[in-house]
Protein backbone atom coordinates (compact mmCIF):
# COMPACT_ATOMS: atom_id res chain seq x y z
CA UNK A 1 0.00 0.00 0.00
CA UNK A 2 1.71 3.31 -0.84
CA UNK A 3 1.73 5.23 2.28
CA UNK A 4 3.64 8.84 0.99
CA UNK A 5 5.25 10.08 -2.54
CA UNK A 6 7.66 12.78 -1.47
CA UNK A 7 10.19 14.75 -3.53
CA UNK A 8 13.05 14.36 -2.13
CA UNK A 9 15.79 15.99 -4.21
CA UNK A 10 16.13 18.97 -6.96
CA UNK A 11 19.39 20.28 -8.00
CA UNK A 12 21.84 20.73 -10.31
CA UNK A 13 24.81 17.86 -10.09
CA UNK A 14 28.34 18.52 -11.05
CA UNK A 15 30.83 16.41 -12.43
CA UNK A 16 31.99 13.51 -9.88
CA UNK A 17 30.25 14.73 -6.81
CA UNK A 18 28.61 12.91 -4.67
CA UNK A 19 25.37 14.37 -2.70
CA UNK A 20 22.87 13.16 -0.08
CA UNK A 21 18.88 14.22 0.21
CA UNK A 22 18.58 16.45 2.90
CA UNK A 23 18.55 15.13 6.68
CA UNK A 24 15.19 16.08 6.82
CA UNK A 25 13.94 12.88 4.97
CA UNK A 26 16.12 10.55 6.88
CA UNK A 27 13.51 9.62 9.07
CA UNK A 28 10.70 9.02 6.34
CA UNK A 29 12.53 7.01 4.02
CA UNK A 30 13.66 4.93 6.87
CA UNK A 31 10.26 4.42 7.82
CA UNK A 32 8.87 1.68 4.71
CA UNK A 33 10.97 -1.00 3.44
CA UNK A 34 9.68 -0.42 -0.06
CA UNK A 35 10.80 2.31 -2.37
CA UNK A 36 9.91 3.50 -5.65
CA UNK A 37 12.45 6.18 -6.94
CA UNK A 38 11.91 8.05 -10.09
CA UNK A 39 14.61 10.17 -11.28
CA UNK A 40 14.63 12.57 -14.11
CA UNK A 41 17.38 14.19 -15.18
CA UNK A 42 17.68 17.02 -17.37
CA UNK A 43 20.77 19.60 -18.62
CA UNK A 44 22.46 16.45 -19.78
CA UNK A 45 25.40 17.16 -21.54
CA UNK A 46 27.35 14.56 -23.10
CA UNK A 47 26.83 10.66 -21.54
CA UNK A 48 27.22 10.47 -17.45
CA UNK A 49 26.88 7.95 -15.71
CA UNK A 50 23.79 8.32 -12.83
CA UNK A 51 23.95 6.53 -9.87
CA UNK A 52 21.29 6.57 -6.78
CA UNK A 53 22.27 4.55 -4.01
CA UNK A 54 20.02 3.74 -1.13
CA UNK A 55 22.34 4.03 2.17
CA UNK A 56 20.55 3.45 5.96
CA UNK A 57 21.95 3.92 9.70
CA UNK A 58 20.72 3.66 12.99
CA UNK A 59 22.17 6.32 14.42
CA UNK A 60 22.34 8.85 11.24
CA UNK A 61 26.33 9.08 11.71
CA UNK A 62 27.38 6.08 9.98
CA UNK A 63 25.71 4.81 7.12
CA UNK A 64 25.57 1.64 5.37
CA UNK A 65 24.83 0.58 1.27
CA UNK A 66 21.56 -1.20 1.40
CA UNK A 67 20.90 -1.27 -2.17
CA UNK A 68 21.55 0.85 -5.46
CA UNK A 69 18.54 0.86 -7.83
CA UNK A 70 19.24 2.84 -10.32
CA UNK A 71 23.02 2.72 -12.20
CA UNK A 72 22.41 3.79 -15.52
CA UNK A 73 24.22 6.27 -18.62
CA UNK A 74 21.91 8.88 -19.35
CA UNK A 75 21.80 10.49 -22.90
CA UNK A 76 21.63 13.84 -23.57
CA UNK A 77 18.06 15.58 -23.36
CA UNK A 78 15.77 14.74 -20.37
CA UNK A 79 15.93 11.07 -18.92
CA UNK A 80 12.72 9.18 -16.95
CA UNK A 81 14.20 6.72 -14.97
CA UNK A 82 12.63 4.33 -11.97
CA UNK A 83 14.29 2.03 -10.08
CA UNK A 84 13.01 0.14 -7.10
CA UNK A 85 14.09 -1.60 -3.67
CA UNK A 86 11.26 -4.34 -2.57
CA UNK A 87 12.59 -4.43 0.52
CA UNK A 88 14.02 -7.92 0.86
CA UNK A 89 16.33 -6.65 3.40
CA UNK A 90 15.09 -5.69 6.09
CA UNK A 91 15.94 -1.42 6.48
CA UNK A 92 17.62 -0.33 9.44
CA UNK A 93 16.27 3.14 11.34
CA UNK A 94 16.88 5.71 8.44
CA UNK A 95 18.07 5.95 5.40
CA UNK A 96 19.07 8.60 2.82
CA UNK A 97 19.62 8.65 -0.84
CA UNK A 98 23.42 9.13 -2.02
CA UNK A 99 23.14 10.33 -5.69
CA UNK A 100 26.56 10.56 -8.37
CA UNK A 101 26.96 11.77 -11.68
CA UNK A 102 30.26 11.04 -13.23
CA UNK A 103 31.13 12.40 -16.83
CA UNK A 104 29.58 15.50 -16.64
CA UNK A 105 26.39 17.40 -15.18
CA UNK A 106 23.26 17.83 -14.78
CA UNK A 107 20.02 18.70 -13.45
CA UNK A 108 18.25 16.00 -11.17
CA UNK A 109 14.69 15.65 -9.50
CA UNK A 110 14.07 12.79 -7.49
CA UNK A 111 10.77 11.71 -6.49
CA UNK A 112 10.17 8.64 -3.99
CA UNK A 113 6.97 6.42 -3.54
CA UNK A 114 6.88 4.78 -0.37
CA UNK A 115 5.36 1.18 0.56
CA UNK A 116 4.44 -0.94 2.87
CA UNK A 117 2.74 -4.38 2.55
CA UNK A 118 -0.62 -3.20 4.50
Amino acid sequence: MRRSVISVFDEFIPDATALYTGAQWNEALGTYDKIAIQAIADQVASTPTLTVVIEHSNDQRNWATRSTPIAVTLTSGTNNLVGTDNGSTPGLAYARLKISLSGNSAHLKVIVCLRDDA
